[in-house]
């Protein structure tokens, strides 16, 4: 069945998107068990230095971008917030809309890296796959969310803080890392396809995916802000 992409219909699904990731971070972890599924004290440097660390396993060419904010990211980690479920890959294509209506959420995928942790860190990987019209063309494959009607990033934390009562604080750190952690995912494929593990075409432009990355966090470091830019 074709959908019509139009901006109302993209207006609800981002909406909804936000409404849903809120609603997974207010969960009770007690009352449900769910605390049992991580250990969330020292997640945010856990996840810093892991992601530098893979970073570097799998670097293939020397892009100041990623460097610089490899250095700023580990040099500016916040004390954990109160940890809540994460996703940590929540993003438009782990979810699975309704048949009956596309604006509403029936399904989200991809569970296998869920944990309990700062609820932060998982907004931020969700602003990082959440491209803007005025973000460069290697961002935009990530997800429909530069489409018209979608909502802007700021409009995304707005939404977020009104739907859990939870004001959100460093979120140009929280934004820098997620960027960052992007980058590496897309590097660790590139890597792959340079060292001839994979001869898959399209995976030899994603090194260019990988510097977009870095020059994303790098923005919103020296702008302050993750948003209308």
């Amino acid at each position: 069945m074709g959908m019509s992409l139009t901006p109302s219909l993209m207006m609800a699904i981002s909406e909804n998107v936000i409404d849903n990731l809120a609603a997974l971070h207010l969960l009770d972890l007690h009352s449900t068990g769910l605390i049992e599924l991580g250990k969330p004290e020292g997640y945010v440097t856990r996840q810093v230095e892991g992601w530098i660390e893979r970073y570097e396993k799998s670097k293939t060419d020397n892009l100041p971008s990623m460097s610089h904010l490899s250095d700023w990211i580990k040099s500016n980690i916040p004390i954990d917030n109160p940890p809540a479920m994460i996703h940590n890959d929540y993003k438009y294509d782990n979810m699975v809309l309704a048949l009956e209506d596309h604006s509403k959420i029936k399904a989200i995928l991809d569970w296998e890296m869920a944990t309990v942790g700062d609820p932060m860190m998982d907004l931020g990987t969700t602003l990082a796959y959440w491209a803007e019209i005025t973000d460069d063309n290697a961002l935009k494959p990530f997800s429909l969310t530069w489409m018209p009607g979608s909502l802007k990033r700021q409009e995304v934390i707005d939404r977020y803080q009104l739907r859990t009562g939870n004001e959100v604080k460093n979120i140009v750190f929280y934004y820098a890392y997620a960027s960052f952690k992007l980058g590496v995912i897309c590097q660790q494929i590139y890597a792959r396809y340079k060292r001839g593990s994979t001869t898959d075409m399209r995976f030899a432009s994603l090194i260019g995916v990988v510097n977009a990355c870095g020059q994303n966090g790098l923005k919103a470091i020296e702008k302050d802000r993750i948003s209308n830019w």
